[in-house]
C-alpha cells in the first residue's frame, strides 16, 4: 500500500512538473515585447508558396545582402524514420535588402544553390560567410542521406563553397568521425573553421539520453585544414557559433541552449590548443540558438524562452502550435550601447521560437527552423 501511495505521490509530482515547465515556464528576465514588429514571408524565385525552415542568417552590412539557409527538418525527420530515399532538399538564399527592405512585402529572395542541390543531397543546416577578393566563401553545415541498399544513411559534413556569378560551387568537403552530429559553424579563413557538435553522443539512443538527462556531452571543434580536433567540451547542447568582428582581438561564442549561456573563448588560444582560452560565460533569460552581430559589432542572440514548449512544438505534440520567442543584443567590450538589450519578446507565437535574429540597420529581422513565418521589428525596441 505504501508502494502504491509513493509511486502515485512521485507520479503526480512528475506530471505537475510537466505541466509547469509546458505552460509557466516563459521569459525570466524579459518583459513580453512584440508590439513594434510584424509577420511577413520569403518567397523564392517567383514562387507563390513561402519558403520554410529558415535557420540561420548571415549579413553583408556594407553590400545589403542577406544570406539565408532554410530546410524543412521536420519532413526530413519522417522521411529519413520512413527509411528509404530522404527527397526532401534545402537552399541558400540571397536576399538584396537595399531593393527589397525589410518592411516591404512581399520579400523576394533567390536560390543561390540550385547547382549544390543536383545530387540530391543538400540540406543545409548552420552557416558562415567571409568576404574573399571575387566574392564570398561559405561554410555549410549539411546533413546528407545517402541511400544504400534502399535504406537511407545519416551522413554530415561541412561543405566550403564559393558564390561567384550568382551561384554556390563547391570547392571542399570535410568529414570526420568526432563531427557526427554538427550545428552551426564560424570561419576562421578559407579552409579553417570552429563546428559544434550539438550532442556528444552518436546514435539515436543515445541522443535521447543525453537530451532527456540534460547531460553536458557536446563539445566543440576546430579544423586546422588539415585535420580536426576537440578544443572545447562539457557544453550541454553546443549551438551557435560566431567569431567576433574584431580580427585583432578575435573571441568565439559558442551558445549552451540547455545551460542558458553563452560560452565565450579566446579564438587564438583555442586553435593553439591552449587550456587557458576560456573568457567566462554570459548568462542568459532564455535558451540561445544562432548568434550574429550588428553593425556596431554587438551580438544579437536569438532563442526559447520555454524550451520545453518549443520540443513539445517540434514533435507536433497537440496543443503546442504556439510557442514563446525571443531575441537580445549584447554590448561587448568598447560597445556604446547598453549592456542587454531586448529586441523583441512574445509568447503568443507570432514565430515559434526565434532559431536566428539579424539586425540590418534600424530593423531586426526573426526566422524559425519550424516555420515559414519571418518576423521584422524595429530594432530600437520600446
Amino acid at each position: 500500500m505504501r508502494a502504491k501511495r509513493f509511486t502515485f505521490i512521485v507520479g503526480l509530482g512528475l506530471a505537475l512538473l510537466v505541466v509547469w515547465l509546458l505552460n509557466f515556464h516563459y521569459f525570466t528576465g524579459l518583459d513580453e515585447q512584440a508590439e513594434h514588429c510584424a509577420v511577413t514571408h520569403f518567397y523564392a524565385d517567383g514562387s507563390s508558396v513561402p519558403v520554410f525552415g529558415a535557420e540561420d542568417i548571415e549579413i553583408d552590412h556594407d553590400a545589403g545582402l542577406a544570406f539565408i539557409s532554410a530546410v524543412d527538418f521536420a519532413q526530413i525527420h519522417k522521411e529519413f524514420a520512413a527509411g528509404g530515399v530522404v527527397e526532401t532538399q534545402g537552399g541558400i538564399y540571397v536576399w538584396d535588402m537595399v531593393a527589397n527592405p525589410p518592411g516591404s512585402e512581399p520579400i523576394h529572395v533567390t536560390d543561390i544553390s540550385r547547382s549544390i542541390k543536383q545530387d540530391g543531397q543538400f540540406r543545409p543546416h548552420g552557416i558562415s560567410m567571409l568576404k574573399v577578393m571575387n566574392g564570398y566563401r561559405f561554410g555549410i553545415v549539411n546533413h546528407a542521406y545517402p541511400t544504400v541498399d534502399g535504406v537511407a544513411q545519416s551522413g554530415d559534413e561541412v561543405l566550403l563553397a564559393d558564390y561567384v556569378d550568382g551561384q554556390l560551387s563547391v570547392t571542399a568537403k570535410v568529414r570526420h568521425s568526432l563531427m557526427c552530429s554538427p550545428n552551426d559553424l564560424a570561419l576562421v579563413d578559407e579552409s579553417r573553421f570552429f563546428v559544434s557538435n550539438d550532442h556528444g553522443a552518436c546514435t539515436p539512443g543515445a541522443k535521447a539520453l543525453e537530451e532527456t538527462l540534460g547531460l553536458k556531452h557536446a563539445y566543440l571543434l576546430y579544423y586546422d585544414g588539415d585535420t580536426m580536433q576537440q578544443v572545447a567540451r562539457n557544453i550541454a547542447y553546443a549551438n551557435g557559433v560566431s567569431l567576433s568582428p574584431d580580427s585583432s582581438d578575435p573571441m568565439l561564442y559558442v551558445s549552451a541552449t540547455r545551460e542558458e549561456k553563452l560560452y565565450r573563448f579566446d579564438a587564438d588560444k583555442l586553435m593553439r590548443g591552449d587550456l587557458r582560452a576560456s573568457r567566462g560565460v554570459i548568462d542568459l533569460p532564455f535558451s540561445p540558438d544562432n548568434i550574429t552581430w550588428d553593425e556596431r559589432g554587438a551580438l544579437i542572440v536569438s532563442g526559447f524562452p520555454n524550451l520545453y514548449r518549443f520540443l513539445a512544438h517540434r514533435k507536433g505534440m497537440p496543443g503546442f502550435d504556439a510557442t514563446p520567442a525571443a531575441a537580445l543584443r549584447i554590448a561587448v567590450p568598447g560597445d556604446d550601447g547598453p549592456d542587454h538589450q531586448a529586441l523583441f519578446a512574445d509568447n503568443s507565437g507570432m514565430i515559434n521560437g526565434a532559431t536566428v535574429a539579424a539586425v540590418y540597420r534600424d530593423k531586426m529581422i526573426a526566422t524559425s527552423v519550424f516555420d515559414d513565418r519571418v518576423l521584422v521589428c524595429d530594432s530600437e525596441a520600446p
